[in-house]
């Protein structure tokens, strides 16, 4: 079924949709969030792609990390289905081929377009390669755990119980992502005065939680049917159809819904709904408002910035503040030089620019060092320090690309004369692509799909991106290494 609305686009069980946005004009834009080198991500990845084919026509799929056309004809030529289909899951497995290839492979129906500036990405690879060389690697570990001891060891003479018990519990909730940790953060944030707008997104996911356990959810869909029953004779032509649609679309702008569901119960004969029914529904319109409200694009990153100040706020002393700020940017370094930095990493970093390249984390370091003794870890902060060029590089290269992939994306709609086209690149570049088509005022669904096994080590990652695997099917991908004539690169 062909849908113009980003509220008409449906995606498999398992899938987040964590963003829908409409535009002025009538173009549509499903991107999806991609993991590179971890294969298990992948299927998830193809079935998403395979979904948009077949019940949505969507017909081009723009990629990341290549240029033009991705032809995977020959290989899809292959007259044993089932030998194809194996030899493209063990392709998939040893990350030969991405999830969007796969799906071009097994079931086909799209084209696949390259998003990729050739010269610009291939500048981004040879930046990677100073950055994460294998012979740097063990150095770089190395001076990251004797730092990590310096830290250690003046925190057990600074910090006070309560700080490292706070700490633990942060770890915790980022590490192991435990049910009810919302809460958590907004129970603190509140309790420590801070003003409720600046952490909106963590009181409404507080809120939604805790709604969650007082609805019956096996009442909210007969209770919601009752209701338009009752009220469907009474409501205007206009509202009819709105609350038909609220029953019966497999996606509904969350405050639409609940207005349509209001307007319901204003008309319906109440005394005919049980109490139960009644207040179901009312705590689903309740709901469905704070996830209209809710954006889960910025959610997590909020909830970071929480448990962050929560830790600051437990501090009792500069001391113990400066440590913990200082530990927060040691992390956002090491990051960085692993090339394991989400977006957020890279904002605090340019936030604090001055601070990481200005010797101020050095001096901090070291006036904790001399005041509460340990390890000392000076050295191998500033051996750390010195690789950050680098490492700034490789991201305002990263930066860059991620507006560059999301123009190419649209130019897809026009070069083609289509009014919808999907995109698959990794979840750095999400944010700049927002700013892209909100620009250009295009609708656009962000989706994060979900692994479906283990994530890979960031070793298998590098391999990928530096062309360190074993060489296979020059048919298929063209030379490897980087050249632009062959369409398709390293991702």
């Amino acid at each position: 079924m062909r849908s113009s609305s980003v509220w008409d686009i449906t995606f498999p069980d398992g899938v987040a949709v964590s963003r829908r946005r409409s535009g002025p004009r009538a173009l549509l834009v499903v991107a999806v969030r991609d993991a590179h080198g971890q294969p298990s991500f992948q299927w998830s990845v193809a079935g998403v792609v395979q979904w948009l084919v077949a019940k949505h026509e969507f017909r081009f799929v723009s990629v990341e990390g290549a240029t033009g056309l991705v032809d995977t004809s020959l290989f899809a030529s292959f007259p044993v289905a089932s030998v194809r289909q194996s030899l493209a899951e063990a392709y998939v497995k040893t990350g030969k081929i991405s999830g969007v290839e796969y799906a071009s492979v097994t079931t086909g129906g799209f084209t696949i377009l390259g998003a990729e500036d050739a010269l610009c990405y291939l500048k981004a690879i040879e930046v990677a390669k100073h950055l994460l060389p294998g012979s740097s690697r063990e150095t770089l570990d190395a001076r990251l755990a004797q730092l990590g001891s310096s830290l250690l060891s003046v925190s057990r003479r600074l910090l006070t119980p309560s700080v490292l018990e706070m700490a633990a519990l942060r770890d915790k909730m980022r590490k192991e992502h435990p049910s009810g940790r919302f809460e958590f953060a907004s129970d603190h944030l509140l309790a420590h005065g801070v003003p409720k707008n600046r952490y909106h997104n963590v009181h409404l996911a507080a809120a939604m939680d805790r709604l969650e356990r007082r609805i019956d959810w096996d009442l909210v869909g007969p209770a919601r049917r009752r209701l338009v029953g009752l009220a469907l004779g009474k409501l205007t032509a206009s509202d009819q159809r709105s609350a038909l649609r609220v029953l019966y679309s497999p996606c509904v702008d969350h405050c639409a819904e609940r207005t349509v569901l209001e307007r319901c119960i204003d008309v319906a004969d109440k005394h005919l709904l049980t109490e139960e029914e009644a207040r179901v529904v009312a705590l689903w319109a309740e709901y469905r408002a704070l996830a209209g409200e809710l954006d889960l694009l910025d959610c997590d990153d909020d909830f970071e910035a929480a448990l962050l100040e929560i830790l600051l706020r437990h501090c009792d002393s500069d001391d113990q503040r400066v440590f913990v700020a200082l530990t927060e940017n040691i992390d956002v370094l090491g990051r960085m030089l692993q090339a394991r930095a989400l977006r957020r990493h890279i904002d605090h970093f340019y936030q604090l620019r001055e601070d990481f390249t200005g010797g101020v984390l050095m001096r901090q370091l070291r006036g904790l060092e001399r005041a509460y003794g340990g390890v000392s870890g000076t050295a191998a902060l500033q051996d750390l320090v010195a690789y950050l060029p680098v490492a700034e590089a490789f991201y305002s290269s990263a930066l860059r690309r991620g507006a560059q992939l999301a123009e190419s994306t649209l130019g897809v709609l026009s070069e083609q004369g289509v009014d919808r086209v999907v995109m698959v690149s990794g979840g750095f570049h999400t944010r700049a692509a927002v700013e892209v088509f909100e620009r250009e005022g295009v609708g656009y669904v962000l989706v994060l799909p979900r692994s479906k096994g283990p994530m890979a080590d960031q070793a298998f990652w590098r391999e990928l991106l530096l062309d360190e695997r074993t060489p296979f099917l020059d048919y298929f991908r063209g030379k490897r290494g980087g050249n632009p004539e062959s369409g398709h690169h390293s991702e």
